[in-house]
């Protein structure tokens, strides 16, 4: 598994996640990239992080966050909504979150720190 990282806007467009969105059982309208990417133009005030979850050539995990600072925060505003964070493939959540975190390399990633909070029972 392979998490890539990008702060290019175009991606909201380019690596459109809809679909794992709709797969996500905790999916919601506030987590589809359309809604994330109105979102950021209107009300980005740090720097636009993407993440995606990728094994073999499909995407099995995507998250969108904004650095302020040294604050990494899901995007999509805690004003708006509390349904912020990653959606994931049902049933591999536990691997993005441990790739994600970069357990295998024994340094935590920015990707899975958010992850890993979000998907905590």
């Amino acid at each position: 598994m392979l998490v890539e990282l990008t702060d290019d806007p175009k991606d909201f467009h380019k690596r459109d996640w809809t679909d794992l969105v709709s797969a996500d059982p905790t999916g919601t309208f506030f987590h589809t990239p359309a809604y994330l990417k109105l979102w950021w133009e209107e009300f980005g005030s740090g720097s636009l992080l993407l993440a995606f979850a990728r094994e073999e050539e499909r995407t099995v995990g995507a998250c969108a966050f904004e650095l302020v600072g040294d604050t990494l925060r899901f995007l999509g505003g805690s004003d708006v909504t509390d349904y912020m964070g990653p959606v994931g493939v049902p049933g591999r959540e536990e691997a993005v979150a441990a790739r994600g975190a970069g357990l295998d390399h024994g340094r935590p990633s920015r990707f899975a720190v958010g992850f890993a909070v979000a998907r905590r029972p």
